[in-house]
């Protein structure tokens, strides 16, 4: 079986958020975007492009909850790149409490 690779538990949060970053051909690109499994750490979004190794994003959820996050990981899917992020600097996303 393998290792858990995740940092932290996972909620299955739908939102939508602004993002922009650099692809690989280092053209400029913004999406809007759903947010899947979000942790206090990192989430998984879907981006029509590929991206370099670390590329720096930029993500706006509202005018108060934006910030940066770092590409962990992408996998190419039928409908964009299944992406993996990691946020900096403190960035977190607010979140319903468990019921």
């Amino acid at each position: 079986m393998p290792k858990e690779k995740r940092h932290a538990s996972r909620l299955n949060v739908l939102k939508q958020v602004q993002v922009s970053y650099v692809d690989e051909e280092g053209r400029d690109r913004f999406e809007i975007v759903q947010i899947h499994d979000v942790s206090p750490t990192g989430c998984r979004l879907l981006l029509h492009f590929r991206c370099r190794p670390r590329t720096l994003i930029s993500l706006r959820l509202s005018p108060v909850h934006s910030g940066s996050a770092t590409i962990r990981y992408q996998n190419p899917t039928p409908r964009g790149y299944a992406t993996g992020i990691e946020f900096l600097g403190g960035l977190r996303l607010p979140l319903p409490e468990p019921s």
